[in-house]
């Protein structure tokens, strides 16, 4: 399984940390990889938890503005599902919900067959899981 992650540099709430402890764990497989942006907060929290479930760690550090924008979408064309931390309801202007958006979008754009789920750890520790089906 390769999981993709984006979240805010705010950092998850107690809540969305266990909550994506239990995403990472349903979703382990032998060999499974996880891929995040490297940055403050959510990403590094959400890799040491993946860590300690067996995952391989890949991280994408970014740069500037337009490098985190093209490495926010490598991760999603790279994973077979999302999971996304973000800081509270969708805004504009947020790496987090960009990314959302982005994957979102592909799953109806990809040529090929096939699902994969986008999932949603809200601050309150609830999950949002919407699997989309690959056009």
């Amino acid at each position: 399984m390769i999981v993709g992650f984006t979240g805010t540099r705010r950092g998850m709430t107690g809540a969305q940390s266990d909550t994506v402890m239990r995403l990472l764990r349903s979703f382990h497989t032998p060999g499974a990889v996880f891929h995040h942006g490297a940055d403050l907060g959510a990403d590094h929290e959400a890799s040491l938890l993946a860590e300690r479930v067996g995952y391989e760690v890949v991280p994408h550090p970014g740069g500037t503005a337009k490098e985190n924008i093209e490495r926010n979408h490598l991760i999603v064309e790279l994973c077979q599902v999302l999971f996304a931390a973000p800081a509270g309801a969708e805004v504009l202007r947020s790496g987090t919900w960009a990314t959302i958006r982005f994957a979102r979008g592909l799953l109806v754009k990809k040529p090929t067959g096939g699902s994969r789920p986008v999932v949603i750890a809200w601050p309150d520790g609830t999950k949002e899981e919407a699997w989309t089906t690959l056009r």
